[in-house]
């Protein structure tokens, strides 16, 4: 579950729960808010890549391997990176540098459009990189 509206530091994230937070990093992060984020998140850490809204890219941001340095100097969780993968060529581009990638916006038209379950399947299955064209 990703609790995204909530800040890291929210009472809601008690351990009572037993919930792990999955919190929200940007491109507008500071360094010592991600120190911070990192230190209270479990799972891993998920990175929104693009500034503004969600929704399909043609390409990932010229600082992104950098950022995801960035990240990685401040936490050992893994992270995940969502906004704007569009293809199995932006997934791959970031495999190559994050623990996993997020694919939302492609899949809510989906919805939208009625796809059939094989059609989800076969939309999953074009996304991974590792798997052959």
């Amino acid at each position: 579950m990703l609790l995204l509206d909530l800040p890291y530091d929210n009472a809601f994230y008690d351990e009572h729960l037993e919930l792990d937070p999955i919190l929200l990093l940007s491109p507008a992060t500071t360094d010592e808010r991600v120190s911070k984020i990192a230190s209270r998140g479990k799972g891993f850490l998920y990175y929104a890549c693009q500034k503004g809204t969600t929704g399909i890219r043609n390409a990932l941001p010229d600082d992104f391997e950098a950022q995801i340095t960035r990240i990685r100097s401040h936490t050992s969780l893994p992270i995940a990176v969502g906004f704007g993968i569009a293809d199995r060529t932006t997934a791959a581009l970031v495999a190559q540098h994050a623990d996993a990638f997020v694919v939302g916006s492609a899949f809510v038209k989906m919805i939208e459009e009625n796809a059939s379950p094989d059609q989800f399947k076969k939309a999953a299955q074009n996304f991974d990189p590792r798997r052959q064209a």
